[in-house]
């Protein structure tokens, strides 16, 4: 009898940000647990061109793996707009191959980006949504608002997973740092908080303002050269495994003030280090995070309020403490891999032990 493997695609497990992040993690997790679980990437961090080269290439080896009929079960990871589209050879091939098919959408915009699209495409993006035996999204928000335009049975829902093992809680802070861990673009709201800084640091001299991730870092940069306080703020790389557990670990808060969202990882790591965060009710994070118990709120774009909120946690250490347990004890209980994980073998038994 053959052996039932499963492939996962999507981004390369060497590529930057959460989607690699949480299918890596979900696929160790599902190796250690005996289902062998092999990965294709199909992006990966580089120039236009490089990305678009690797992408055909591995159209080219995803047609050689299913001609090999060596995997009974496809779990396609996948976020929206081009994304998306690169996907549909993927998913396409898959139902022409019988194979079953899992669809992970892990943006909480999906809804958003269909409904965007003139009607002919939202028919036809409706017609791929069809292929996959099963949808997973990342909350029942999510999932609400698909089944307007989807089979309520073809949804399953399934939170991104943090290991809490690879995070620490430590109570005594040599400084006060406020942290940002994430993509330097706008729509994280990192420019937000470069207009919060100078109000901050006005009225506690005492912080410092730590950046850590990718893309617009030379223009973030340059955002704070010529200004009396930036000794206060550093600009740095990308942080992975230790590194990141350490400056967590260090840290005050962390600020997320996104304009959109699924449910970021980075929110689940800070927890997991036992910090208070401040952040934007977007996506499915109002469905996790209570104002005044896991966070402070504020709304896309105020920068006035995001330093207002930042304000308050360093003037009161025993609310963002308090926070803090909360959400250590929220993320051990219902997002710790072991938890997450188990949910996602029983989606895969539920499709693997049906014909295709």
């Amino acid at each position: 009898m053959r052996e039932k493997r499963i492939l996962t695609v999507g981004p390369s497990f060497d590529s930057l940000g959460g989607i690699s992040t949480v299918s890596k993690m979900l696929n160790d997790y599902m190796n250690k647990e005996g289902h062998p679980v092999d990965h294709l990437g199909s992006m990966f961090e580089g120039s236009f061109f490089k990305k678009q080269l690797f992408t055909l290439f591995s159209y080219v080896k995803f047609l050689k793996i299913l001609a090999s009929r060596r995997y009974c079960l496809i779990h396609i990871h996948s976020s929206t707009d081009y994304s998306f589209y690169r996907k549909i050879y993927f998913i396409v091939l898959s139902k022409l191959a019988k194979k079953r098919i899992i669809l992970q959408v892990h943006p909480g915009r999906f809804y958003d980006f269909f409904k965007s699209k003139k009607r002919f495409l939202q028919y036809f993006i409706k017609k791929i949504l069809g292929m996959p035996d099963v949808i997973i999204v990342l909350s029942e928000g999510i999932k609400e608002k698909l089944i307007t335009i989807l089979p309520e049975g073809k949804i399953s829902v399934l939170p991104n997973p943090v290991n809490c093992a690879h995070f620490r809680c430590q109570k005594q802070k040599k400084e006060k740092v406020i942290l940002y861990l994430g993509w330097f673009v706008k729509e994280k709201g990192v420019y937000d908080i470069v207009k919060a800084i100078p109000d901050v640091i006005a009225k506690d001299p005492t912080v410092k303002f730590v950046f850590c991730g990718a893309k617009e870092k030379q223009n973030l940069r340059s955002l704070f050269e010529n200004v009396p306080f930036k000794n206060q703020v550093s600009v740095n790389e990308w942080v992975m495994g230790e590194e990141k557990t350490d400056i967590l670990a260090q840290s005050t808060m962390l600020l997320l003030p996104s304009y959109t969202e699924g449910f970021p990882n980075v929110i689940l790591e800070a927890m997991a280090s036992c910090l208070p965060i401040v952040t934007t009710p977007v996506g499915a994070i109002p469905e996790v995070l209570q104002e005044g118990r896991n966070c402070l709120y504020v709304q896309p774009g105020d920068a006035e309020a995001l330093a207002e909120k930042i304000l308050h946690l360093l003037k009161h250490p025993e609310l963002g403490m308090r926070m803090g347990d909360e959400n250590l004890h929220l993320v051990r209980e219902t997002y710790d891999i072991k938890i997450v994980g188990s949910k996602l073998e029983g989606i895969y038994s539920r499709y693997m032990n049906k014909s295709a």
